[in-house]
């Protein structure tokens, strides 16, 4: 079975939840974290996280939303939007791991009015390279907004009650006639949705996964032969959710109980399927928080094999640890962006994945040894982070304009 390696790190500034970006600089794995007010390098290699100073002051949350990525070593270059009070900012990072620097260029600032609340960026989502979808959390319209030319979409999703806690995902598909993407409303017992992009309509997908939708909890599985979504709720105290797979209709394969991997209440799940096994099945990692927000004292993940219907037939514990609030990773928690996913290293055979708890500014860093397993693998999921065999892969970028 695979065999995890933890390391306790010291980290104050890293931001999972935000751009995620591995890079093999002079044989060394790397992962670039930028958001809105900073950024920072994993050192994977040294075990240590790199502070690369604040770059904007006046954020309105620490969330970005990826838009596209550049590699020619030492640099690599993110495009990415963050909110400031009243505006959306595109902007471009570019870090030097040579010299262990970054630069910021702003390409272009949006002028939205409306955009003054956190939720407005963090419940956001991005189909890269030029559409951010916003929700607007004191009025529930939604919005699209052209990061090329600046053109603003304005949605009325109506008067449904509680309609400004809906939130989108880095979940979604394209359709002969439309963009579909998994969507929700974080209200406890709500259902999952779906959104579709162009046409501007919801379709209640029909089961909820506990206590309140939150679509960005879980990742997006990409094969030869189909498409997996895991999707969850989270953001509730002393709730138990479960995690839902569905294809890439939208439409409900199984359940899996988290719960019953983990031994406790899973309150704000994280995961991904990793890959497709030879005989039909699948691996993946999957894990939780105990609890909601500052109620957490407990987090863990596990590596987990399912058969060809998601039913677990075994589970390895990766790592659990004592947390003094909700932790941030990059398997997918709440508010996470489309580059969230575990890398995985082909030359070394091992999957790496980093855990933080903002409140103790302390991190975790897990490295998985599957070379036991190495065999039974058909095929990789190709929404995850692949090194070792070139540069950067890019995580599925089109061209998407609104109408």
């Amino acid at each position: 079975m695979p065999t995890p390696t933890v390391t306790e790190i010291s980290d104050s500034v890293s931001f999972v939840k935000g751009v995620v970006v591995p890079a093999v600089y002079n044989g060394r794995l790397y992962i670039v974290n930028v958001y809105a007010g900073r950024a920072a390098v994993i050192d994977v290699d040294g075990k240590q996280v790199i502070d690369l100073g604040e770059l904007d002051a006046n954020t309105l949350a620490v969330n970005s939303r990826f838009l596209g990525v550049h590699y020619n070593p030492p640099i690599v270059k993110i495009r990415h939007a963050y909110a400031r009070s009243g505006e959306l900012v595109i902007a471009v990072d570019k870090v030097d791991l040579s010299a262990m620097q970054v630069t910021r260029t702003e390409l272009r600032t949006v002028s939205l009015s409306w955009l003054t609340r956190w939720e407005d960026i963090a419940h956001s989502a991005a189909i890269p390279p030029l559409l951010v979808l916003l929700p607007d959390w004191d009025n529930g319209d939604v919005h699209y907004v052209n990061v090329e030319t600046g053109s603003v979409v304005d949605i009325d999703l109506g008067a449904a009650e509680h309609i400004n806690e809906y939130r989108f995902s880095h979940k979604w598909i394209v359709k002969e006639n439309d963009i579909e993407m998994h969507t929700g409303v974080h209200l406890s017992g709500t259902n999952h949705e779906k959104w579709s992009v162009y046409s501007h309509t919801r379709t209640d997908l029909g089961f909820s996964t506990g206590r309140a939708a939150r679509p960005c909890m879980g990742g997006m599985a990409i094969f030869t032969d189909e498409i997996l979504m895991l999707g969850s709720g989270g953001g509730v105290v002393d709730a138990d959710n479960d995690f839902a797979v569905m294809d890439h209709n939208f439409s409900l394969l199984a359940m899996i109980d988290l719960s019953a991997i983990l031994g406790f209440n899973a309150a704000v799940p994280c995961g991904h399927i990793i890959a497709k096994k030879s005989d039909g099945g699948y691996y993946a990692i999957l894990g939780s928080d105990n609890n909601a927000s500052d109620y957490a004292t407990k987090f863990a993940a596990y590596w987990v094999e399912l058969d060809s219907s998601f039913n677990v037939q075994s589970s390895t514990k990766l790592i659990e640890v004592s947390t003094d609030t909700s932790t941030s990773s990059n398997l997918y928690p709440g508010y996470s962006d489309i580059t969230a996913a575990p890398v995985l290293h082909l030359q070394r055979k091992k999957i790496y994945f980093h855990v933080r708890d903002g409140k103790l500014n302390k991190g975790w860093l897990v490295e998985v040894d599957i070379s036991d397993v190495w065999g039974n693998i058909e095929e990789f999921n190709q929404r995850m982070w692949i090194v070792g065999a070139g540069k950067i892969p890019t995580i599925m970028t089109l061209a998407v304009v609104p109408l």
